[in-house]
């Protein structure tokens, strides 16, 4: 008879007196001295004074890439939404080659090239130029945390590194002729 029944209406047929009995018994169980746990409470976060706005709010351009060198870090805005953030590399200011402030657009898009300068010849995965010789890349050979306040002597040759990954996420979102600022 289960059998006829089953083949009939199929195992949804099972769900439904399956899930009563299982809330029966829990509520049984729970009236005869088992205690539920307790909700967790969660203290809410103290507003802080140095919480900031995202650099994102209030922006109208399509796409904005925000780059802090004092802060060593870059935000990605999709008009005003934030839709990504990362420590970044910027340029060794103390040795002349800081990364240029300003607003900017991409200007292009490259996989698999080699950089070269003076003293330097170097494969990137991702190039993505903002001001001629400077723009965002990924930098293999950078043995300092990204986001270090070492990049005053130990930084990029101006350029804005990113580690592989967050370089590879910019790449693939970011359009030619996207906003590029860097700020001081």
């Amino acid at each position: 008879m289960w059998r006829a029944f089953v083949h009939r209406h199929g195992w949804r047929a099972y769900a439904l007196p399956l899930l009563v009995v299982l809330t029966v018994f829990e509520v049984l169980r729970l009236g005869q001295g088992a205690r539920a746990t307790p909700p967790v409470k969660v203290a809410a976060a103290a507003p802080t004074a140095t919480a900031r706005p995202s650099p994102c709010a209030g922006n109208t351009a399509a796409q904005l890439v925000v780059v802090s060198i004092g802060k060593q870090h870059a935000w990605m805005c999709a008009a005003s939404a934030q839709v990504y953030t990362t420590a970044v590399t910027t340029g060794a200011s103390a040795l002349g080659l800081a990364t240029p402030v300003g607003t900017w657009q991409v200007q292009d898009k490259q996989t698999n090239r080699y950089l070269v300068g003076p003293g330097y010849r170097d494969f990137v995965s991702y190039w993505v130029p903002f001001d001629g010789d400077f723009g965002f890349h990924d930098a293999r050979w950078q043995t300092m945390a990204y986001g270090s306040p070492d990049y005053r002597t130990q930084g990029s040759h101006g350029c804005v590194h990113l580690a592989a990954p967050a370089m590879a996420w910019l790449f693939a979102w970011a359009r030619v002729g996207a906003t590029v600022t860097v700020q001081a």
